[in-house]
């Protein structure tokens, strides 16, 4: 299956949750045996979900994915520049409101990794700067703050 199935099927409203569980277990297979290559084959299959100002749903099952994959290889997998890409386009994406929870939960798997202090202190400037968590629901203000507490 390829990146832009794997994408198509998991993004799916019709997709169970077997079909994309599956879905995701191939794409970690895929970055763990090719690395950035296939990470990055992800991301620009997932570009149109990822991006869509329409599509809810689309793009919070996208951000699903990509933090399924990212939190399910080893950090050795993810090199500086993918880490440091990840971190800026989760970063912008922190306005996104209805997608707050992915987005933040995407933050909180990418700190855990070995990001550089200056990632983490972008990371903070943004949350504090962009982020209003006092606006959020309490899941997702729960999430700004143990993001904070990560960081």
């Amino acid at each position: 299956m390829t990146e832009d199935e794997l994408a198509s099927t998991f993004c799916d409203s019709a997709s169970g949750a077997a079909a994309r569980s599956a879905c995701l277990e191939r794409a970690i297979g895929a970055v763990r045996a090719e690395g950035g290559g296939a990470l990055h084959r992800l991301v620009v299959a997932l570009g149109a979900q990822l991006t869509t100002v329409t599509e809810t749903e689309s793009r919070q099952r996208a951000l699903q994915l990509l933090n399924g994959v990212i939190d399910g290889v080893p950090p050795a997998a993810l090199s500086e520049e993918a880490l440091s890409v990840l971190v800026a386009f989760y970063r912008a994406r922190l306005h996104d409101y209805p997608c707050a929870r992915d987005v933040l939960g995407g933050l909180h798997i990418l700190v855990r990794l070995p990001v550089s202090d200056e990632e983490r202190q972008s990371v903070w400037s943004a949350l504090t700067e962009d982020c209003d968590a006092r606006s959020l629901a309490q899941p997702e203000r729960h999430a700004a703050l143990s993001l904070a507490i990560a960081l």
